[in-house]
C-alpha cells in the first residue's frame, strides 16, 4: 500500500479545520498543517490530531506555501486539500482503493462548490475536476500568488476517483466580499507583475459578459437564488478586478513628481 502525505495551509480555520481533518485523517499516513501564525485556535485544534504536525510559516504565497508544505512530508505522495475542503464517504473509499496498489504521477479529484449553504451544480462553479494527489517527486505547484495550479507535465493521463471533494466555498455574503476584496488585489498585482495596462472597454463590459456566461451560458440560473447571486458575485469581482487596475495604474501616472516639488 502507497503512504500518502495530507497537506493542508491554513490562517485563522478553526471554525471550519476540524471537519476537514476529521476526513482526511481516514486516508492520509500523516498530515502537514502549514500555518501562517493564525491568531485564532487553529493550531491548537490541528495539534489535537496525533498524525497532524504543524509547522508555522510566514505567508509566501499560495504556491510556495504547498511546496514549502510538501518539502516537510515523508512521504512522496501529497494529497493537498484547503481547509474549507471535506472528503466525501465515496472519496474516501476511492482514495483507499488507489492506495492499495501502485499511485500514479497524478489523480484528479470531483470538487463540488457549496455557496450560501448550497452546493452549485451549474454556472461557473459547476463541479469542477482538481489535481490534488501527486508525486513531488515530479509535480510542484507554480509560484502563483492566487489561484496556484500544479506543474503537469502534458503527458501525463487524467485518472478521476470517484466521489467528490465538498468545497464549503462560502457561508454568508459578507464573507463572499471580504474574500473577494482579497482576491481581487491579489489578482491585479499579478497583472501589474505581468506588465498589463487597464482598459476601459473591459472595465465596463467584462461584468456584463461574466454574469451572462455565468448565469445564462453556463446555467447558474437552475441553482435557483444562489445562482443568481453568485453569478453577479462573479460580474462584481471582474468590475473590481479591471477598476483596482485602473486605479494602481492612474494613481502611478499623477503621482507628484517630489524632485519637482522641492
Amino acid at each position: 500500500m502507497t503512504s500518502i502525505t495530507g497537506l493542508v495551509i491554513t490562517f485563522n480555520e478553526a471554525k471550519i479545520i476540524s471537519t476537514c481533518l476529521d476526513a482526511l485523517q481516514q486516508v492520509c499516513d500523516e498530515i502537514i498543517v502549514v500555518d501562517s501564525f493564525s491568531s485564532d485556535d487553529t493550531v491548537e485544534i490541528c495539534s489535537a490530531y496525533p498524525i497532524v504536525k504543524v509547522i508555522r510559516n510566514r505567508w509566501p504565497g499560495f504556491g510556495p506555501q504547498k511546496n514549502f508544505g510538501a518539502t516537510q512530508a515523508r512521504f512522496d505522495h501529497i494529497l493537498s486539500v484547503d481547509a474549507d475542503e471535506v472528503l466525501s464517504p465515496e472519496l474516501i473509499h476511492s482514495i483507499m482503493e488507489a492506495k492499495s496498489g501502485q499511485l500514479p504521477e497524478v489523480l484528479w479529484l470531483t470538487r463540488l462548490n457549496n455557496y450560501y449553504g448550497k452546493f452549485l451544480y451549474h454556472g461557473l462553479d459547476a463541479p469542477e475536476q482538481k489535481p490534488r494527489i501527486y508525486d513531488r517527486r515530479t509535480v510542484q505547484w507554480n509560484l502563483s500568488p492566487v489561484h496556484e495550479e500544479l506543474e503537469i507535465p502534458l503527458s501525463t493521463p487524467r485518472r478521476v476517483l470517484d466521489g467528490k471533494l465538498w468545497h464549503y466555498t462560502i457561508s454568508n455574503l459578507g464573507d463572499h466580499l471580504t474574500k473577494q476584496n482579497k482576491y481581487t488585489s491579489l489578482a491585479v498585482q499579478k497583472m501589474v507583475d505581468k506588465g498589463k495596462r487597464p482598459s476601459l472597454f473591459k472595465l465596463i463590459f467584462s461584468p456584463f459578459f461574466r454574469f451572462i456566461k455565468a448565469y445564462f451560458l453556463k446555467l447558474g440560473l437552475l441553482d435557483g437564488s444562489n445562482g443568481f447571486i453568485v453569478a453577479i458575485m462573479h460580474s462584481n469581482a471582474s468590475f473590481q478586478k479591471h477598476a483596482k487596475l485602473w486605479q494602481h495604474y492612474y494613481s502611478a501616472q499623477n503621482k507628484p513628481d517630489q524632485k519637482a516639488a522641492l
